[in-house]
């Protein structure tokens, strides 16, 4: 999906109602779009922590919307609700002032008042400004905002959250701490920076009839991978399906310090769906291996006891066959030189090959593989990986990737000169790959800052490659994204969460995004 900016924004909404859908319509499907995913969003928590609906209203369009949603909740669900207005209702004008006087009398309005109160048990709706402040706040904003930020309850931001600039992102007035943003039509540059992210909380977009012609017509500022952009690969699957048709993945991974890093990656892989999954690990730790599906195929390596991947090692892999599959290699197998070995045999095969973790700290001694290979080559690195890679590779230290649009370059510098596919992950990870295609993720939360959680993410990339006929970018992006979804769909909550917990909420978090997944 299209990053944009908000000129852009204002530009393709003048254009929707030059063609004949009026503004009041555009607002509507906004309100109600928002309502939607609200009440999707608030069927993951418990009821006691959402008894009540407040919506705090602005003077402008962002004003408007939040009068729609007010008035659906009002209309359509048991919740009490309530507006609170900064300004008289004469102080409005065009839709925002009709919107506020269709409201039922189930709903009770407040105008020019100070920030209420909120008790437990509120949702609070933030209407308050909408995309197009400029410079630092004036009064009575920022009291407002304070207000809610201290109130510790569920907060949800129309459109961006008040206090956010919409292009450059932070200013230097504190904006309100969102735990769900939904924006209208296409994701705005402010939202995606990796100091405002945090902010928003979950992002989602709403279609609000915006013609694609004319987004087409917008050079735009990079991609953002969002649910719309993942379902059609989770489409329905052939009915005649069978485990040889749904791909095999080989995870030559462990050693005896990291024995649970190979076990996650294939507990994940069997979740993502493939049809085959075979763990090939140091001989000498078969029994420490724990909790391993009855499904996954183990194979050993001659490692003369010694714990992890030797030379005869590398012997017995060639002996393997590891045609028609996605291999997988590098987590928990350590650094030690036999391991690079290994790899160094992996990439002489003609499948897509996805290196993680440990696997990584080889990379600068397999350039020349690499850069031979016909087949996808995909990595996965977290910023201190990253930071060594582009060292050892790229020959500068001197890049920083505090900020998307400096790590969405770092990726795609990598992507190109190695001639493989980046993953760089954290917040709003970065997917680029060799012919520089780049875009950020906007699944995902701080549950999944949890050891192991890459892991989890290696088995699944390996999955969706194995089983599709798509691209291989499209798959990453799938992966990273259903990655991201699981961690916000964690039962319990972002604290809690353990890596073993997530393989378990790929299929949960698959069915969010398509029926037929």
């Amino acid at each position: 999906m299209k990053i944009i900016s908000v000129k852009q924004m204002r530009h393709l909404d003048a254009i929707t109602i030059d063609k004949g859908t009026p503004g009041e319509i555009l607002m509507e499907r906004a309100g109600e779009g928002v309502f939607y995913e609200i009440l999707h969003f608030l069927s993951f928590y418990p009821k006691q922590y959402h008894q009540k609906i407040c919506i705090l209203t602005g003077k402008g369009n962002n004003a408007g919307d939040g009068y729609v949603i007010a008035r659906l909740f009002g209309q359509r669900t048991d919740y009490p609700v309530e507006v609170y207005s900064v300004c008289q209702k004469n102080e409005l004008q065009g839709n925002a002032l009709n919107n506020a006087e269709r409201l039922p009398e189930s709903v009770s309005l407040y105008q020019k008042i100070t920030p209420p109160e909120f008790s437990k048990g509120t949702v609070v709706i933030d209407a308050l400004l909408g995309t197009g402040i400029k410079g630092n706040l004036r009064s009575p904003y920022p009291e407002w905002i304070e207000v809610v930020n201290s109130s510790h309850c569920l907060v949800v931001a129309i459109d961006i959250p008040s206090g956010l600039n919409g292009d450059t992102g932070l200013t230097d007035s504190n904006p309100i701490l969102a735990d769900l943003t939904v924006t209208m039509a296409l994701p705005k540059k402010g939202l995606l920076l990796p100091e405002t992210l945090g902010i928003c909380g979950r992002i989602r977009t709403v279609d609000i009839g915006v013609d694609n012609k004319d987004i087409n017509t917008l050079e735009g500022f990079g991609n953002a991978v969002f649910g719309d952009d993942v379902q059609s690969f989770l489409d329905r699957l052939p009915g005649n399906s069978h485990k040889g048709t749904q791909g095999t993945v080989n995870i030559v991974a462990g050693s005896r310090l990291y024995t649970g890093a190979p076990v996650l990656s294939a507990i994940a892989a069997a979740r993502g769906g493939c049809g085959y999954v075979k763990l090939i690990v140091p001989n000498s730790i078969r029994n420490l291996l724990h909790n391993l599906p009855n499904s996954v195929i183990l194979n050993e390596l001659d490692d003369e006891n010694k714990g992890f991947f030797t030379f005869k090692s590398i012997n017995a892999l060639k002996k393997m066959d590891l045609a028609n599959s996605v291999i997988i290699f590098g987590p928990g197998v350590g650094r030690n030189i036999e391991s690079l070995g290994v790899l160094k045999e992996i990439l002489k095969v003609d499948v897509p090959v996805v290196i993680d973790a440990d696997g990584l700290f080889f990379l600068e001694k397999c350039r020349n593989l690499i850069e031979k290979r016909s087949f996808p080559t995909i990595i996965t690195p977290h910023p201190g990986e990253m930071r060594r890679i582009i060292e050892k590779n790229i020959g500068k230290n001197d890049f920083s990737i505090s900020s998307n649009s400096e790590r969405g370059e770092v990726a795609s510098i990598v992507a190109k000169k190695m001639k493989i596919y980046v993953i760089l992950k954290g917040r709003g990870t970065i997917i680029a790959s060799p012919d520089g295609d780049v875009s950020i993720n906007t699944s995902g939360n701080a549950a999944l800052a949890t050891a192991g959680s890459g892991d989890v993410l290696t088995g699944l990339i390996g999955a969706f490659i194995a089983q599709s006929n798509s691209p291989v970018i499209d798959a990453l992006k799938t992966a990273v994204f259903i990655h991201g979804r699981t961690g916000e769909l964690s039962p319990y909550g972002e604290r809690a969460l353990i890596a073993d917990d997530i393989p378990a909420l790929i299929g949960p978090a698959m069915r969010d995004i398509s029926c037929f997944a």
